[in-house]
Parts: structure tokens; sequence; C-alpha cells
């Protein structure tokens, strides 16, 4: 094999047994609780990242006002972001301490090799032509990974928002679904039952946080040359892609 294609295969081996650490590493992340400094709201927040529940204490009124509430939510997430990112960074930590996986076999059976030998005939075949073939692979996807970059620049301050059905509360999430901020209708969740509070909360986080995955910043990325070539390389058809 030429220069060009041994690197391309050394590559991919390293990136497949980089990948299968941090999946693994990711794997051990475990849902969680996160309650802010009073003590009365609580998040709960599963595998994933996405928050699935708010909970509003009782006696949240005794140690909170209403205008403290939406700080309280926020802290709360916060609580659990940080369990989460130290569950992610022990995980790690033991998959480094493990024996490094070997390299899955490259698949010989995706449109991406077919493709690849259908171009080398066409262009004569031999290893010059394979070069030529795979300089050209890697520089679509620097491209791609330009492309990405601009648009990581581009969505980095956009905003989703949300309402609960009601409209008592309301959040708003970036394009990465993280919740940002969230507001209540300070006269309503002065009197407002705490079962209510927390259901409309959750309404309104959950609804800001999904808004945020379509339409944010992970869906446009699919959409680049990059997620292009991923698919293509772990088998879409071509037809799967112009029909995006």
């Amino acid at each position: 094999m030429t220069d060009a294609v041994e690197d391309l295969a050394v590559l991919r081996e390293r990136s497949d047994v980089l990948l299968q650490q941090v999946t693994g590493a990711q794997e051990r992340v475990r849902a969680v609780r996160g309650t802010d400094q009073s003590g009365q709201v609580t998040v709960d927040v599963d595998a994933d990242g996405h928050v699935t529940a708010v909970r509003v204490g009782f006696t949240w009124d005794q140690t909170l006002a209403a205008a403290d509430l939406p700080a309280a939510v926020l802290d709360a997430i916060g609580q659990a972001r940080v369990q989460q990112v130290e569950q992610y960074g022990d995980a790690l930590r033991a998959v480094e301490d493990e024996p490094e996986p070997r390299a899955r076999p490259a698949r010989t059976d995706t449109p991406m090799l077919d493709a690849f030998r259908e171009q080398v005939e066409a262009r004569g075949g031999g290893t010059d032509a394979a070069r030529e073939l795979t300089e050209e692979i890697l520089e679509d996807a620097r491209a791609g990974l330009d492309e990405a970059n601009r648009l990581l620049d581009e969505h980095a301050g956009r905003r989703f928002s949300a309402r609960s059905r009601s409209g008592h509360a309301a959040a708003t999430a970036l394009g990465n679904g993280d919740v940002e901020s969230v507001d209540l209708d300070q006269a309503w969740s002065s009197r407002a039952h705490p079962a209510n509070l927390g259901r409309e909360i959750t309404e309104a986080v959950v609804g800001a946080a999904q808004q945020a995955r379509r339409e944010g910043l992970a869906a446009v990325l699919q959409a680049t040359r990059l997620a292009d070539v991923a698919r293509l390389a772990v088998g879409s058809t071509t037809s799967e892609r112009n029909d995006r």
C-alpha cells in the first residue's frame, strides 16, 4: 500500500480504539439526582444527561421566595451535571487502567469501500490512483471539519424556548440542550401546590431541551459533509443521503 493508504489505515485503527474507550466510559455514566443548596428542589437527569423530572419540596416556601425558585432549579441541574462529569471522569480513568481494546476489523462491505474500489479502477488502478483518491477523501473530511467548526461558531448563541401546557412556567435551552434559564409566573408560583410547580417546571425544561435537540446544533451537524462521510463509512446508502 502507499504511505497515504497506510496512514489512513493506522488512523482508522487508532480512532476505533479511542471510540471503544470513550463509548465504554460513557456507558458507565448513570442517571443522577441533583439537589439545590436549600434542599427543596431536586432534579432527575438520565444517563444521557437529559432532565426528566423536577420536584419541589412541600416546605420550599419556608426557605425560598417565589423569585428564588428558578435559580434553585438551575442549581439542582448544575449539581446533577457535576455528578455525571465526575462519573465520566472516574470511568475514563478506569478505562485507561484497563488493557487497551483491540481495533475492530475494518468492514469490507460498506458502500464507501465499494465506491473506493470502483473509483480506483476508473482511474486506471494501481497505487498512484489509490493514493490520489485517499488524499481527496482526507481533504473532504478536512473540509467537513471546517464546516462543522463554522457551524459551531454560528450556532453557539442560538436559544430555544418552551412553556408548560398551562403557561405558568417557561424555560430556555442553548443549542447543545443545556438549560440556561427558567421563568415562573410569580403570582401563580407563590400559591401553587408543590406537585404542580414541579410538573410545570418539568414540562418547560424538558420541552426546551427537546426543541434544542431537534433543531439545535446536533441536528445541524447531521447535515454537514463530515456527517455524510461518516454515514457512508458505516454503511449508509447514497439514496438515503439524497433523501434528506
